[in-house]
């Protein structure tokens, strides 16, 4: 197991010792329920607030198209001589570029809220899965359950890990 020291122990003694373990970790139906309930009414909300910003940055750049356009008419009435112009459209482009940019970079960063779910799945679960991995997998769930496990005089010392 991972970082563990000190006398040896018999395997079985070891598993019986880490299912113990895995018992008090877990998350009973009614209260894995609750959090993910909780969960979704998080998730909607943050839903609407991501598409709210998404169509926030929309106007931004419409905006900033909107006044480039506008400069662009202003010159050709000549009410803006080359000068002028051309620093107004550069700085107008560059903020058009931030806008965009920021605009893609809130459609790729979607709110997705699914640790409750994942943790409360590992929580009921993870017994099931140490009695039917191999060694090297129950090595694996218990690196990820677990904070420093250790083993002193042929008893595992396991304490949960965050946040579990």
């Amino acid at each position: 197991m991972a970082q563990m020291h000190a006398t040896s122990i018999e395997e079985k003694d070891l598993t019986r010792q880490i299912e113990a373990f895995l018992e008090r970790i877990y998350l009973p139906d009614d209260i894995a329920r609750k959090y993910i309930e909780k969960a979704e009414v998080n998730t909607d909300a943050d839903k609407q607030a991501h598409c709210e910003n998404l169509k926030r940055h929309e106007r931004v750049t419409k905006n900033l198209e909107q006044q480039i356009s506008n400069l662009t008419v202003l010159r050709v009435r000549e009410l803006l001589d080359d000068e002028e112009f051309e620093e107004k459209r550069i700085d107008l482009r560059m903020k058009l570029a931030v806008a965009k940019e920021n605009h893609q970079n809130v459609q790729k960063n979607k709110i997705s809220f699914e640790p409750v779910k994942s943790l409360a799945i590992i929580c009921n679960r993870a017994k099931y899965w140490f009695q039917r991995a191999d060694w090297s997998q129950k090595q694996r769930l218990v690196q990820i359950l677990c904070s420093n496990p250790q083993l002193i005089n042929k008893t595992a010392l396991l304490e949960a890990a965050k946040p579990f």
